[in-house]
């Protein structure tokens, strides 16, 4: 049993080792999950920008049409 208990560590490092390269894809996951959450806030900056442009000139071709 004690043998057991000494190999145990042993198996965890290994397991530990084995999470590492789990560790890479999770580093992956979380760098595509970044990306696609910078995609988002592009986006939304993007629209709000085009929102505000789109009233810019509605407000541009009020004023030119009442004056």
């Amino acid at each position: 049993m004690n043998s057991e208990n000494n190999q145990n560590p042993n198996q965890r490092h290994h397991h530990h080792h084995h999470h590492h390269k789990k560790d890479d894809s999770d580093r992956f996951r979380e760098h595509q999950l970044r990306s696609i959450k910078r995609k988002k806030t592009i986006s939304r900056v993007l629209f709000t920008v085009t929102c505000i442009v789109a009233v810019a000139i509605l407000i541009a071709v009020f004023w030119l049409y009442t004056n």
